[in-house]
């Protein structure tokens, strides 16, 4: 894989800040950064955004904006105000996409439709500002089973079916290949997302992974990486592969040095 569409997720170094994030994926030869709103709200947002900008570092995708099923109305308008102002910081980025989680539930005297009206009401309402800001919104589908509450989006067809009915060409998919890659079809899903998939998180997966959360990198599971890539890359997208990995054991590793067998591992993809 070309090194030079790698970037790394901040929730990768969950102990560094959003300083020493970037210093320490420069100093290994990564120039691009998927950026975390928390993260970067603890550091300091002006300053992190002139960080960003005095080092060239590329931001590839902002996590996370969305969670619009609330208990009520005022706080779905309170999730599409947020959602807005994420809308700002990606363009302040120049992010390549905002990837946007949908919320589940919220309350229980809603139906299913409800839920889904709800949905695509919330993007309608923001989709005309991200247009004219030139900001590209990503919606994530969640493996429901080993992640429940995030959404009602499971599957690529489920947020394909969701994106022809918002009907905006500035919304499309984050294809998270730890949420996507056990689909049934998928190879048939990726190619049916052609030209609409707007955000890729790279991780593997071990054959048995513990809870809460078990990623592992590249070549370090049972994934067939290189085949998903490539049909990602068939398919038309042309952006960054943001490294994320969610893990507990991971995480205590020294981040230089996992940084470094995170190149050479997604190298060998």
């Amino acid at each position: 894989m070309d090194i030079k569409r790698l970037a790394i997720s901040q929730v990768t170094t969950p102990s560094w800040d959003f300083g020493e994030d970037l210093t320490g994926y420069l100093s290994v030869g990564i120039h691009a950064m998927a950026v975390w709103r928390d993260k970067l709200d603890l550091f300091g947002q002006e300053k992190g955004i002139e960080l960003l900008k005095n080092h060239g570092m590329k931001v590839s995708s902002v996590s996370d904006a969305g969670y619009f099923l609330r208990k009520t109305r005022s706080q779905t308008a309170q999730a599409v105000q947020d959602s807005l102002l994420a809308i700002d910081l990606a363009k302040q980025l120049q992010a390549d996409s905002l990837v946007v989680i949908t919320g589940e539930g919220g309350s229980v005297f809603r139906s299913a439709d409800l839920d889904r009206k709800v949905v695509i009401e919330s993007f309608r309402e923001i989709a005309p500002y991200a247009e004219s800001h030139g900001v590209k919104l990503a919606i994530e589908a969640v493996n429901g089973e080993r992640y429940p509450g995030n959404t009602f989006l499971h599957t690529i067809p489920d947020v394909l079916d969701l994106l022809d009915t918002i009907g905006s060409p500035e919304i499309g998919l984050c294809f998270d290949v730890d949420h996507l890659w056990e689909e049934q079809d998928l190879l048939e899903h990726i190619r049916q997302a052609s030209g609409r998939i707007m955000a890729v998180h790279l991780s593997d997966m071990p054959a048995d992974p513990q809870p809460p959360f078990d990623r592992r990198l590249p070549g370090g599971g049972i994934v067939p990486l290189s085949e998903i890539l490539t049909a990602i890359v068939d398919s038309g997208y042309n952006g960054y592969f943001d490294l994320e990995i969610f893990s507990l054991d991971l995480w205590k590793r020294a981040y230089p040095g996992l940084l470094l067998e995170s190149l050479l591992a997604y190298e060998h993809i």
